[in-house]
């Protein structure tokens, strides 16, 4: 097994030194270019709008309330600062999970 390995390790770490340096390298920014001519380069044209539709809800103070209350529910929006609401759906979600099904037998 040592003597394989041997006399493997030199052909292997060459293709190797000249798959890393060379070949992929070249390869990978063949393919690269080639892809950014074929989308007409998407990825400068549509820049801006990613950035606008990625930050556009966020101000100075972190993320505009104005935008978040718009996407809650009514009954979120109405709910008053201090209710149980909330604690009481987990109290039955608890419950529920910790009854134990019938024998089944």
């Amino acid at each position: 097994m040592a003597e394989l390995e041997a006399t493997l390790f030199p052909i292997v770490s060459t293709i190797n030194t000249y798959l890393s340096n060379y070949i992929l390298v070249f390869l990978l920014i063949g393919v690269g270019l080639w892809y950014s001519i074929r989308t007409r380069f998407v990825q400068i044209r549509c820049f801006g709008e990613g950035m606008k539709k990625t930050f556009a809800s966020l101000s100075l103070r972190g993320v505009d309330c104005a935008v978040v209350r718009q996407d809650l529910p009514k009954w979120r929006k109405e709910k008053r600062k201090g209710s149980t609401i909330d604690l009481k759906g987990v109290k039955q979600a608890l419950e529920a999970s910790f009854q134990t099904a019938p024998n089944q037998g």
